[in-house]
């Protein structure tokens, strides 16, 4: 009886795994500035999506819970060169709670797969409704600026060339709205998003800061947009102009 309970409870659990598949989205392949909308549950542990890239392209994958109850809390990302070689992965990463953000330079022009995940993946407990954004951020050029906005729960993203000591300074300028946003340069390791320097303050309509790239940075990333431990309920927006407005060799 006890044999025919464990060979019972064994078919159970083979089974179960059995109904937990990924969906694949391969015939809805994305494209730069595309943001869609998915959902984990405890059968479907994973989506995959593809999109083709070119060698060089700096690319930011973000990954988010929506807002309410039934959000996806611990998200995770990868990213696969040729559907195969896993070339970006969050996991490691403990970031901001319910989101995972992944940032790439693109080997070779080729086919990707973006694994929209949970931590855990097969045996991960996290369910929940999402949204993904594939983004190619526009880069930041000398006195060109760029105008764009932003809310207290969201950021905006944008791309350096960095020349090892060359230091570069980005101009802010907050043209209208009752928020005001944080600026940040950072550096990228692994695909990780690490601050380097910060412009911040409430009432800062402009500003400026610098940062001298080190010996292997060859791009940065400039971000725009919400505080990470403090978004509040009300949304707040904010319209502004961002550019590059220095470039001095540091010899």
């Amino acid at each position: 009886m006890r044999q025919r309970v464990g060979w019972y409870c064994f078919a159970v659990v083979i089974l179960a795994l059995a109904f937990l598949q990924p969906v694949s989205a391969q015939d809805r392949p994305l494209t730069y500035g595309t943001t869609i909308s998915g959902e984990l549950t405890e059968a479907t542990f994973e989506a995959v999506y593809g999109f083709a890239g070119q060698k060089g392209d700096v690319i930011l994958v973000r990954m988010a819970g929506e807002e309410g109850f039934d959000s996806l809390r611990d998200p995770v990302l990868q990213v696969l060169f040729n559907n195969q070689q896993v070339i970006g992965d969050t996991s490691r990463f403990f970031g901001v709670f319910g989101e995972a953000l992944l940032v790439l330079e693109l080997p070779a022009d080729a086919d990707y797969s973006i694994v929209a995940t949970r931590r855990g993946g097969r045996t991960g407990k996290s369910t929940g409704k999402f949204t993904l954004e594939l983004m190619q951020p526009p880069a930041l050029k000398l006195e060109q600026p760029i105008t764009d906005s932003v809310n207290n729960k969201s950021r905006r993203f944008y791309t350096v060339v960095a020349t090892p000591n060359l230091l570069f300074t980005v101009a802010y300028r907050k043209l209208s709205g009752m928020f005001y946003p944080k600026v940040v340069i950072h550096g990228v390791e692994q695909g990780e998003l690490q601050p380097r320097v910060k412009l911040i303050g409430d009432g800062m309509w402009s500003g400026q800061i610098g940062y001298l790239p080190q010996m292997n940075e060859r791009w940065m990333i400039v971000s725009v947009g919400k505080d990470d431990e403090l978004t509040g309920f009300d949304l707040l927006t904010a319209e502004y102009s961002i550019m590059l407005v220095a470039d001095i060799s540091v010899r």
